[in-house]
């Protein structure tokens, strides 16, 4: 069986410019930022990223720094939105789980290895999903074990999610939950997606290494489209495969490059209420949108630390307004935007 080692993430070692960290309570912001508040420098920059109304969106703020703080992160991986629309980031290197309100109020946190009780066992949360009730799903890669909380913090069931005896899966990678608490994990090793019951029973797979359709090179980001699709990012063949809920292969597009629709290791997905498909292209530092049907949209963003701009985007979600959230990764920050004029279309 192959092995394949996890996706090592260089610690960044500048701190966000400016701005000092408050310890706040709950409902209190942290440490964020709008756009009346940058400097005249920032708000004039070229290609900062600030107003993008060419492309459909406006940054609207960003909240976090590095740290350990209330509000900081370091290498924070994943970001869910609960129904009621409070923000979930996993900060993998702080090993909790911190949330906040739609614009970044820090509302709480807690620690996996405390809630857990697991101290050598669940360590890093790698991904996390809010299930259709406000659950949390928070995947761990290593020990490939998805754990479920309630939305704040108390720990409810573990699911071993190791599958047939002949996988020897390694690695879990990203977990989405469907409207029916069926959820789908991605595997680095074996190269599959596999999905299960609610309570965590083994349902199916599909996926090998490859490059041909239906086949991956480290699968990560998954999400589903409305009408029960699952979408994958195949991140080191540079695309995003489209299946049935069952795993039959539908479509693929994406490849190698820089231009509008080219894919530079891609990883976290989301899906608008209408099948509009959100892709952090990280290897772009930038996130670009499509059709359901994979037809490019347009993209937000450019390398750098200014508004707008990103350090390996790790993974973006949207609420039910539109707004999408990106976690910043090496920026130690999340990032929103709203539509311009407009909804998700």
């Amino acid at each position: 069986m192959r092995y394949k080692t996890t996706l090592v993430i260089a610690l960044a070692t500048a701190l966000l410019a400016s701005g000092g960290c408050r310890k706040g309570a709950p409902g209190e912001t942290v440490y964020s930022r709008t756009p009346d508040e940058f400097t005249s420098e920032e708000a004039a920059g070229e290609n900062n990223g600030y107003l993008l109304p060419s492309n459909g969106y406006v940054y609207a703020g960003e909240w976090g720094k590095e740290g350990n703080g209330k509000g900081e992160f370091i290498l924070s991986m994943s970001v869910t939105v609960t129904p009621d629309g409070n923000v979930y980031v996993a900060d993998a290197d702080n090993h909790r789980i911190q949330y906040f309100s739609s614009t970044g109020s820090y509302l709480g946190e807690w620690d996996i290895w405390a809630a857990t009780e697991r101290y050598y066992y669940f360590n890093v949360p790698e991904a996390i999903s809010a299930g259709p009730d406000g659950r949390i799903y928070a995947a761990e890669g290593p020990h490939v074990i998805v754990s479920c909380f309630s939305d704040t913090g108390e720990f409810l069931e573990d699911f071993h999610v190791e599958g047939p005896s002949d996988d020897e899966p390694q690695g879990c990678m990203d977990v989405v939950v469907s409207s029916t608490g069926v959820f789908y994990v991605t595997y680095r090793a074996p190269d599959q997606v596999h999905y299960y019951s609610p309570d965590g029973s083994f349902l199916g797979r599909w996926g090998r290494e490859g490059s041909g359709p239906g086949e991956f090179n480290d699968p990560m980001g998954i999400a589903l489209l409305p009408g029960g699709d699952v979408i994958v990012s195949d991140y080191s063949n540079n695309r995003i495969q489209q299946f049935s809920d069952s795993g039959s292969f539908i479509d693929a597009w994406g490849s190698e490059g820089e231009g509008e629709g080219e894919l530079k290791r891609p990883l976290g997905l989301a899906v608008g209420p209408a099948g509009r498909i959100y892709v952090a292209d990280s290897g772009n530092n930038r996130i670009q949108y499509f059709t359901d049907t994979g037809s490019f949209l347009g993209s937000i963003g450019s390398k750098g630390d200014g508004p707008g701009q990103f350090e390996y985007p790790r993974d973006v979600a949207l609420n039910q307004d539109g707004i999408l959230y990106v976690v910043d990764t090496h920026n130690h920050r999340i990032q929103y935007f709203r539509p311009a004029g407009r909804g998700d279309e």
